[in-house]
This record gives C-alpha cells, structure tokens and sequence, in this order.
C-alpha cells in the first residue's frame, strides 16, 4: 500500500512537472503567435501598398505607351507630308529644267 502511494505520488509528481513545462511552452507559443500575428498584418499592409506602387507604375507605363504611339503616328504624318512635298518640289524642279 505505502509502495503503491509513493509510486502515485511519484508519477503525480511527474504530472505536475510536465504541466509547468507545457504551461510554458504553451505561454512561448502564444508569444510567438501574437508575434507572427503582428508580422502577418505588416506584410498584408506591405502587400497592399506594393500593389498600390505597382497599380501606378503600370498606368504610368501605359501612358507613356499612349504618348509613344501618337508620336509615332505623328512622325508618320510628318514623314507623309513630308515625301509628298520632296516630291512636288521635284516635279517643279524637272519642269525648270526642261
């Protein structure tokens, strides 16, 4: 009987111990939750603002596109015009000549 109250004190010993130890650790995993927690919603702010900064770039872009492509339609016109004249200019130039 004394044997088999000293094992149970023992092993109830023993419990008691591993609680603390999981009370603890249970503690730090908490901290650290709270911390990823913490880590997680700064990166879903950072996440947000990138693609803010991105958004904007991109219409930036687009734009520059748009204004590239109306130089170039105008450089053509330009080039258009510019042929037609050469040309005119050439035929007087043939008929003073002859």
């Amino acid at each position: 009987m004394k044997l088999e109250s000293e094992k149970l004190h023992s092993h109830n010993q023993n419990l008691v111990i591993e609680l603390s130890q999981c009370k603890e650790a249970n503690m730090a995993l908490t901290r650290n939750e709270k911390e990823f927690k913490s880590v997680i919603e700064t990166l879903q702010k950072n996440v947000s603002e990138v693609n803010k900064v991105v958004y904007h770039k991109q219409v930036s872009i687009n734009e520059y596109i748009n204004i590239v492509e109306e130089t170039k339609k105008q450089l053509a016109i330009a080039q258009c015009e510019h042929d037609a004249i050469k040309q005119k200019l050439e035929r007087k130039s043939e008929r003073h000549r002859v």
